[in-house]
């Protein structure tokens, strides 16, 4: 009996250390999680956030493993997501939207860009200064990129007859393809690919460009993304993906020299300057808004989701409206 009560009173006094071990040890500490975290492209100055994320430890707080990997556009992201083979991406957010009505499962956990930096760039001998000007031009298309559900909304949206001009595929680099005069007109982003443009020229300015948000499409620009199923069943590496995510874009918008620094130590080939502007614009024009300064980076509303829609289903976009409340969450923002 006495060495009954010894073992019991052994194993109790076991139980109460560990208890007392982990007593204050946050859920994000307690289980060491792999997660794979795929980007819409190869890497640019916006992809500094994430990069920095990782290399200050942000991650490894929350106990993540966070594996970056490139991409080749918005579209196969998005897929690749909603499948599950890759836990958490990096897209453009009506793309979401579009794959989403196609039955794709993903869910809205952030919008990085609080507005869609999606326009119409060309060179200024084209003079191509309002959408009809498009008309009989040479157009440069990216069918499985972001830009391509946006031309799609755009040009319709504003009357553009697309059986007047020339489309043809500009795999890679978009600015070659305008700098050489091989397109006259493409799809860019304000914030990446118009600056690597303007730089060949001679600066801000020196380009033309018909910005969506300008021209009737209003709607979140890249943003994060998870799918259904991890939501569901691990919403705590959600919540823990997003807190150190958020925590190295607010540190990258703070640094951003050192954020660079830390994209060009992996990224050599990157140009400095171009990078720069990137992040610089990013952090000044489009990664805040009205609603980030009240509830935090990368606030998300129904009503700005649901404008974002309207556009893609009215112009015949995405294939039909979906249920907005359970394509985003805040829940991980909060």
């Amino acid at each position: 009996m006495d060495t009954s009560r010894a073992v019991f009173r052994a194993v109790a006094a076991c139980i109460t250390l560990a208890v007392v071990a982990l007593a204050g040890v946050p859920p994000a500490e307690a289980q060491k999680v792999d997660v794979r975290f795929r980007l819409d492209w190869f890497p640019k100055g916006i992809h500094a956030l994430f990069y920095t994320a990782k290399a200050k430890g942000f991650y490894d707080e929350q106990n993540l493993n966070v594996t970056i990997v490139q991409g080749d556009g918005s579209g196969n992201t998005i897929k690749l997501v909603g499948s599950g083979e890759f836990d958490f991406g990096f897209a453009d957010g009506p793309t979401g939207l579009v794959g989403r009505s196609r039955g794709v499962p993903v869910v809205a956990i952030g919008a990085v860009h609080q507005k869609n930096p999606q326009g119409i760039a060309s060179l200024k001998e084209f003079g191509i200064t309002k959408p009809k000007d498009l008309e009989g031009k040479v157009f440069g298309i990216q069918p499985q990129s972001s830009t391509y559900p946006f031309w799609l909304a755009f040009s319709q949206m504003n009357g553009i007859d697309r059986t007047k001009i020339r489309e043809i595929a500009t795999p890679g680099e978009v600015p070659l393809f305008i700098l050489e005069k091989r397109v006259q007109a493409s799809v860019l982003l304000y914030d990446n690919e118009l600056i690597t443009i303007e730089s060949k020229l001679s600066g801000p300015g020196s380009a033309n460009f018909m910005l969506g948000d300008e021209h009737g499409f209003k709607a979140y620009g890249h943003s994060l993304f998870t799918n259904e199923k991890t939501v569901k069943e691990r919403p705590d590496v959600v919540r823990r993906f997003v807190t150190a995510t958020k925590k190295g874009m607010q540190y990258a918008m703070d640094n951003q020299k050192e954020a660079i620094d830390i994209l060009l130590k992996q990224f050599r080939d990157l140009d400095r300057t171009i990078v720069e502007r990137h992040l610089s614009y990013g952090a000044k024009a489009l990664f805040t808004s009205p609603d980030t300064e009240k509830n935090g980076l990368l606030w998300m509303s129904a009503e700005r989701w649901e404008l974002a829609q309207r556009v893609l289903v009215e112009h015949k976009v995405a294939a039909e409206p979906v249920d907005i409340a359970k394509f985003f969450t805040t829940e991980f923002l909060k």
